[in-house]
């Protein structure tokens, strides 16, 4: 009711892909699907009060796949960054289904490895044959995956573990630096583990007190101005270092839409997660 009462310009509806992830971290696989199928007919009714079918098929090419979640679990907590291959409805189902099994998962799973190894199991296209549907060659199936970086911060410890799944490095900004996480053994992405053998390690980086960790997706590396030059974020993240993650995320959207001349090109996400000191 909300989108459809809105002005022209104002796009409601696409929030409804989170509500079958939501349902999935606390109700059972019927729920999930109830509630995944109101939202799809919500939106679907929120499509014939606004727009033509082909006023939708423009939108939908415009919608991208970029995904984060955070979860608090026993020890600390853990996060997720990907961006899913592709535009459109099919890459919005593929990022409510990461997000769906990572919310499941994070509280079961103790180590990091492990984790991402269900994450990897619960979405490979080779194990989950209805996924096949609409594909229709094996360069098409190769195709279908997802990039992201999943990671620890333990409470207790000044440290971050890190997995790699063919996502560009998180900056860690400290002392006036950024300084790109790179992992010694990154696996490929979300989807392709079927085409080689994979073994998910997470390594550890130190993160202390006051030091802050900025996850982005490549639409925002990729982004260029009208010279085609890539947006330089390492370099424009360190002048903000000490910046909280509030000031840092407005100033970094502010020049990332200046650096692309007001319009982006791709989708992009941004988080900042600063370490804070022991409370008590």
């Amino acid at each position: 009711m909300v989108d459809v009462t809105s002005p022209p310009d104002v796009h409601l509806g696409p929030f409804l892909v989170a509500a079958p992830a939501v349902a999935a971290s606390f109700t059972g696989p019927r729920m999930t699907a109830l509630v995944g199928a109101v939202a799809v007919l919500a939106q679907s009714l929120v499509a014939i009060a606004r727009t033509s079918i082909n006023d939708l098929k423009e939108a939908e090419a415009q919608i991208g796949g970029d995904l984060y979640a955070a979860a608090r679990t026993t020890n600390g907590t853990r996060l997720i960054i990907g961006d899913v291959r592709g535009k459109g409805l099919s890459a919005i189902g593929e990022a409510a289904s990461v997000l769906g099994a990572f919310h499941a998962l994070s509280h079961q799973e103790s180590q990091l490895p492990d984790l991402v190894a269900h994450l990897e199991a619960s979405i490979a296209l080779d194990e989950n044959p209805t996924a096949h549907e609409g594909v229709d060659d094996d360069q098409d199936l190769a195709e279908s995956f997802v990039t992201a970086a999943v990671l620890d911060i333990p409470d207790a410890s000044t440290e971050l573990r890190l997995v790699s799944c063919g996502h560009p490095p998180p900056l860690l900004l400290r002392a006036g630096e950024a300084i790109p996480l790179k992992v010694r053994t990154p696996a490929p992405p979300l989807g392709l583990t079927h085409l080689v053998v994979t073994e998910h390690t997470a390594e550890t980086f130190t993160f202390g007190v006051g030091d802050t960790l900025l996850l982005y997706t490549d639409g925002v590396i990729e982004s260029r101005d009208r010279s085609g030059i890539f947006c330089p974020l390492p370099e424009r993240a360190a002048l903000r270092c000490g910046q909280g993650p509030d000031s840092l995320l407005e100033s970094l959207c502010a020049d990332l839409v200046r650096h692309a001349g007001g319009r982006l090109g791709d989708d992009a996400a941004l988080v900042a997660i600063e370490r804070l000191p022991a409370s008590g």
